[in-house]
């Protein structure tokens, strides 16, 4: 399939539109290029396969320049044409393991209402039982800048859980998180 698709990815004349959008929707083989294409020629379809692809985003080979992940144009694509994107993200914080497409979430929780119930909810269902630091160092960074009083006592009794866990990997990038949360104790 990733030879048909290296054939005709570049043409946009109509002509392989259809096998375009096949090997999007069952193979994960799309570009940003051909994204922008059907967004223009066939929004309802093209809007559609973003839905979808959003649901399974694993799978989808780099192929943009510059090493840019499908899924995180996929996101930003989906948010400009306004797609609520608050159960894609829910899906991400509860399910996915430590990975690029996790990251990438977190890295785009602007395209959500990061103070929506559902996801504060699956924010707090995850670091009930997370121990990795790279998921809950993050998780608990976007709940400190709620600064909500109910997320804070969640975070609170969070922290006197795991207090031990992660003092050991509170340094480089996530040495603010922990003193940002020691700091929610003392108060």
């Amino acid at each position: 399939m990733e030879y048909i698709y290296d054939a005709i990815e570049n043409c946009f004349d109509g002509f392989y539109d259809d096998y375009l959008k096949i090997l999007w929707a069952k193979h994960n083989l799309v570009d940003k290029e051909i994204i922008d294409y059907f967004l223009l020629s066939d929004k309802e379809s093209a809007l559609e396969a973003l839905k979808e692809s959003l649901l399974n985003p694993a799978g989808y080979r780099c192929i943009f320049y510059f090493d840019d992940h499908p899924l995180d144009y996929m996101i930003k694509a989906a948010y400009k044409n306004k797609i609520d994107l608050t159960q894609y993200f829910v899906k991400a914080i509860k399910e996915y393991p430590v990975s690029s497409e996790f990251e990438i979430y977190m890295n785009n929780m602007d395209c959500v209402q990061a103070g929506s119930k559902e996801i504060v909810d699956a924010m707090k269902t995850r670091l009930g039982n997370e121990t990795n630091p790279h998921v809950a160092f993050p998780l608990c960074e976007r709940l400190i800048l709620l600064n909500d009083k109910s997320v804070n006592n969640f975070l609170v009794s969070l922290y006197e859980k795991n207090k031990d866990l992660y003092a050991r990997y509170a340094s480089g990038k996530y040495k603010s998180v922990w003193e940002s949360l020691r700091l929610l104790k003392e108060r």
